[in-house]
């Protein structure tokens, strides 16, 4: 592997969109890099928990606001408002969305949300957030129903273990 890898998130190895919302991958050897772009109007709660389903996001995120300004509330009754240059972490168990006219934007850093985010979104019921905390493992997807896991996690399921 070369010492030094860079990409352009302007031409992602991934683009997912879900209503109001465009996310684009890179991955860089082990690490993963995603922004996300969210219209104006975009609520996780209405734009993608019904993809998703459950009350609230079960994803951690570790993200770096580019511009734009976002509200997060937190189930344990937590809620804060940030902007362009705020750093931030968030464990799973919220609700988010953007404030005022100007689309958000931010970068995700590291976390397995950063890999699963919107994965295979497109008009699909698809989507799956994923995390892991020491060697527990959550995930929500509409297609829990059906009782069936897509084949590739399935894998990750098999490599977990």
């Amino acid at each position: 592997m070369a010492s030094i890898e860079s990409k352009s998130m302007d031409t992602p190895d991934e683009t997912r969109s879900p209503d109001k919302t465009t996310v684009s991958v890179v991955h860089l050897g082990q690490a993963t890099v995603a922004r996300l772009q969210a219209e104006p109007g975009w609520r996780w709660s209405e734009c993608i928990k019904p993809l998703v389903g459950g009350e609230s996001c079960q994803a951690a995120h570790l993200r770096y606001v580019v511009s734009g300004r976002i509200h997060i509330a937190s189930t344990d009754g937590t809620e804060v408002d940030l902007g362009p240059g705020d750093a931030y972490r968030i464990d799973p168990g919220h609700d988010a969305w953007g404030v005022g006219d100007e689309p958000v934007v931010a970068l995700e850093f590291e976390s397995q949300a950063a890999q699963t985010s919107a994965k295979g979104c497109g008009g699909k019921a698809e989507l799956l957030h994923t995390r892991y905390r020491g060697s527990q493992r959550s995930e929500s997807r509409t297609d829990r129903d059906r009782g069936e896991r897509p084949a590739e996690i399935t894998s990750q399921i098999k490599t977990a273990r």
